[in-house]
């Protein structure tokens, strides 16, 4: 089969294009012909950093695809059209039995700790496989798996956000949080987002975001306290890291909670414990989601209460992968970036 991938780490350079085995389906799994996929910051991070990968590494988490081949068991129908959920768990432990896979220990992503979607075909669990409506465009289906499921589970399950609680949504140019502020707002909450230049500013309130900040010009925590009083947020949405997190934390309101599901600028940061215990304030970690919060945005997905911003749909190649990488490096792109495969 056609795919892109590396057989090294380091630079966007690192991609080539060219023909690997096609994957065969085991019992119980699935195997898409590959409609579309598209990319996510981890696979920054996976291209970038050594780690436990398999060689060649083909990414992609984010796949639609028609149901190609079936394993033994499996009850799906030749020719669905669907996408994967894009985690991987044990289902034997704990934590999976008890209904939180995204706890398990083993939890990685497709394209990650397992081939993914940049080729003609990827294979996956018939468990994580969830059909698409015919009417939801390919781009969008493409678009929506690992993002709008991290922002679900950052926005509903840890950060606790009700109607009307205002929240800070940082980078509202990235795929994550751009979906996070269409969540939010469907939540009913009152979004602030911060952003660079009046481009993105003008598209991330077509978005929802009633107060959009641009960091590069403004005092961000100067123009936070001023739309909310000098109260502060209820909720933070993180998820840049280090050149954010001091801000994060003097933002929020007495009381108030930090949910955070990244780190690109930076994993380290240092901060008063007196400034978090005397006021109350909460940080929670949170990564991906299970398939019931799958399920979940699945649903506002196909109802079109959320819809995935697209960047750009451009034709598979190792030469659009580097550029994808390169601009979610620089940050210039505002949404997600989608590779038509088929």
């Amino acid at each position: 089969m056609r795919a892109v991938f590396f057989r090294r780490f380091g630079l966007p350079d690192v991609f080539e294009e060219g023909d690997l085995p096609t994957p065969e389906p085991g019992p119980g799994e699935i195997r898409l012909k590959v409609i579309a996929t598209a990319l996510n910051h981890f696979e920054v991070w996976t291209r970038a950093e050594p780690g436990e990968v398999p060689m060649p590494h083909v990414g992609g988490s984010d796949i639609l695809g028609v149901v190609d081949k079936v394993g033994r068991g499996v009850k799906v129908r030749v020719g669905t059209r669907g996408v994967f959920h894009p985690g991987w768990w044990c289902t034997k432990c704990r934590f999976c039995r008890a209904g939180e896979e995204h706890l398990c220990k083993t939890y990685g992503l497709i394209g990650e700790v397992t081939n993914g979607g940049l080729a003609e075909y990827a294979v996956a669990p018939a468990r994580n496989f969830v059909r698409v409506p015919d009417a939801l465009q390919d781009e969008v289906a493409a678009a929506y798996p690992l993002t709008s499921l991290t922002a679900y589970r950052m926005l509903v399950t840890k950060g606790r956000l009700r109607r009307g609680e205002t929240v800070l949504v940082h980078g509202a140019g990235g795929g994550l949080s751009s979906i996070g502020i269409q969540i939010a707002r469907a939540l009913g909450a009152r979004v602030l987002a911060t952003t660079k230049g009046a481009e993105k500013a003008a598209k991330a309130r077509t978005l929802g975001a009633q107060v959009v900040i641009d960091y590069a010009a403004d005092d961000v925590l100067a123009r936070v306290m001023e739309a909310t009083k000098g109260e502060g947020v209820d909720l933070v949405f993180e998820n840049v890291g280090r050149a954010t997190f001091e801000t994060s934390l003097k933002a929020l309101r007495n009381g108030g909670r930090i949910v955070t599901a990244g780190a690109h600028t930076g994993r380290e940061v240092s901060f008063t414990l007196g400034d978090l215990y005397w006021y109350q304030k909460e940080i929670l970690g949170s990564s991906m989601g299970g398939p019931k919060e799958f399920a979940a945005v699945s649903r506002l997905v196909f109802a079109g209460k959320i819809r995935p911003v697209i960047d750009r749909v451009v034709p598979l190649s190792a030469a659009n992968v580097r550029t994808g990488h390169e601009a979610l490096e620089a940050g210039t792109q505002f949404g997600k970036i989608v590779f038509r495969v088929s």
